[in-house]
């Protein structure tokens, strides 16, 4: 079969998330490694999606595959694998009542006006808390044990999730590829003050989304390589479109790019949870265990070429990271119904001046788990780093695509 490759521009504004930071519910937190709600209206509407059938992301990160299946009135399915990255999803997909709004309004008062008289404070055991949030830090600490006693979960999760999106924005550190860095002379805000606004805008938000989940739609906090059988079996046939970016195979753990996130929210409590959540997350890091991987059918040649590295655990991640996505692809097709779409959104990577064309693999995988037709589009050309760069011994194809495939 051969693989088309195809410019198109169309898509290079829309597999990055800055167009969703006007979109009300998407705004509530910038996840860089994000695509755009338009682009899901792009497939579907190119890809002739129907109505009656799932649309399913097995990477649901914040949510944007789902939050526009329910804004387009088509059932969907997220799975996610981060507990942070689940509960945003989960937040900003569920559907709020009148009542829920009310609530949400009288806890918030319950909150400004208390928070200062928190005696005993729930204790967030990251080393680093102190020197990221400093002056900061006593208030976040005694407004996240008022919330941790909400009763009611769905409340609960909704202030969670207005306490932990703006955490970059009243503490000293930021996001920067690979974890955090503390950037100098940078400006916080006042806790209390940006609290209580992002809380107004949320409530607003979802006073302004008119639209409700369709029955049977769902995000799951699951390993899409091991995805429970009951969910697979409800989604088997019913799936007309199953969308998602995978982390690419750069060596980003986003367990220690959310780890603020992860430790405030309450789902990390010990450095051993957060070393089981890495080990449970796909092989496109180092921080896991990688070493029972064998080396990748596909990749006998690239793997060659990239022995020098500036780590040997980096073949072994990189052939981990395809066996990976060979399950999440099959998967993908097994749940699909006869004339379904199977789109991955992907860059390829670089090491010792060799890309690794991560587009053209997963395509030769998609072709051996059974797809048809199977057509790259080339969004945008990535920038390498300048070391990278000087090094290159392949054409510079390093790349951002979208892959589709049809069943």
């Amino acid at each position: 079969m051969i693989i088309k490759k195809i410019n198109n521009d169309s898509f290079g504004e829309l597999v990055n998330f800055k167009k969703n930071q006007n979109e009300i519910i998407h705004r509530w937190f910038n996840i860089k490694e994000g695509y755009s709600k338009a682009l899901i209206f792009k497939l579907i509407d190119e890809l002739k999606i129907q109505k009656n059938n799932f649309i399913v992301d097995f990477f649901n990160g914040s949510g944007t595959t789902s939050l526009a299946a329910k804004e387009r009135g088509i059932p969907y399915f997220g799975f996610e694998v981060n507990p942070f990255l689940f509960l945003l999803s989960k937040v900003k997909t569920d559907d709020y009542t009148k009542k829920d709004i009310e609530n949400i309004i009288l806890c918030k008062d319950k909150i400004i006006k208390n928070y200062k008289k928190v005696k005993v404070i729930k204790e967030v055991k990251l080393s680093i808390i102190q020197n990221v949030f400093r002056e900061n830090l006593s208030d976040i600490l005694k407004t996240r044990t008022l919330i941790l006693n909400i009763e009611n979960t769905k409340i609960k999760n909704f202030f969670l999730i207005a306490l932990t999106t703006i955490l970059e924005d009243v503490g000293y550190s930021k996001k920067d590829g690979n974890g955090l860095k503390y950037p100098k002379n940078k400006k916080i805000l006042n806790f209390i003050d940006k609290f209580s606004n992002q809380i107004d805008l949320m409530i607003s938000d979802i006073r302004a989304f008119k639209h409700k989940n369709v029955r049977g739609s769902s995000i799951n906090l699951s390993d899409s390589r091991n995805i429970e059988k009951k969910y697979l079996d409800t989604l088997k046939g019913k799936t007309s479109l199953v969308v998602y970016s995978p982390p690419y195979a750069n060596c980003f753990d986003y367990s220690e790019v959310y780890k603020l996130e992860l430790w405030i929210s309450g789902y990390i409590d010990e450095y051993e949870k957060l070393n089981k959540l890495r080990n449970e997350s796909l092989s496109s890091h180092l921080n896991k265990q990688l070493n029972h991987y064998p080396e990748h059918p596909l990749l006998k040649e690239s793997l060659l070429k990239i022995k020098k590295t500036w780590s040997k655990k980096i073949p072994l991640m990189i052939s981990g990271y395809f066996y990976d996505m060979e399950k999440v692809i099959e998967k993908s097709f097994s749940i699909l119904k006869k004339g379904g779409y199977c789109v991955i959104i992907v860059g390829n990577s670089a090491y010792s001046g060799h890309i690794i064309k991560t587009d053209e693999i997963l395509a030769e995988i998609g072709i051996q788990k059974g797809f048809s037709e199977i057509e790259i589009h080339i969004a945008r050309k990535l920038r390498a780093s300048s070391q990278q760069a000087k090094l290159f011994s392949n054409e510079n194809s390093l790349r951002e695509s979208v892959i589709i495939m049809k069943k």
